[in-house]
């Protein structure tokens, strides 16, 4: 069974590499190494299996055959994993931002309307990128 990278186009796939390598070489340090922060989203949008999985470098998966084997989880693909989980988490506000502005917008509470439709249309640019 082929890991993400191996499911991806050229194009994609050096686009996943390049966001490796942005992560772990960030414009701001941040106070603890990437790849512990790396570690930590995993484990805030995939739990602490995935950051258990990308410890010891591979994930269990099932071949053709019904058997129980290691697939290699690289670099590329725990940013990947998180990058999507990251979009998924930004539609989600987006939406929950359309429901309260729509509800903002029916109190006719003009001055926060506004607020709030600068929000999810910020929300929307990020969740674009």
């Amino acid at each position: 069974m082929p890991n993400l990278l191996d499911l991806m186009t050229p194009e994609d796939r050096k686009t996943v590499e390049g966001w490796a390598v942005d992560r772990l070489n960030p414009q701001h340090k941040p106070d603890i190494p990437p790849y512990f922060y790396l570690c930590a989203q995993l484990g805030y949008y995939y739990g602490w299996q995935a950051v258990v999985d990308f410890k010891r470098n591979y994930h269990s998966g099932i071949d053709s055959k019904g058997n129980l084997t290691r697939l290699a989880f690289v670099l590329e693909e725990a940013v990947a994993l998180v990058k999507a989980a990251e979009k998924l988490h930004y539609r989600l506000n987006i939406d929950s931002g359309k429901i309260n502005a729509a509800t903002t917008l029916s109190t006719n509470d003009k001055s926060y309307a506004k607020h709030n439709a600068e929000y999810v249309n910020k929300l929307q640019d990020e969740a674009y990128k």
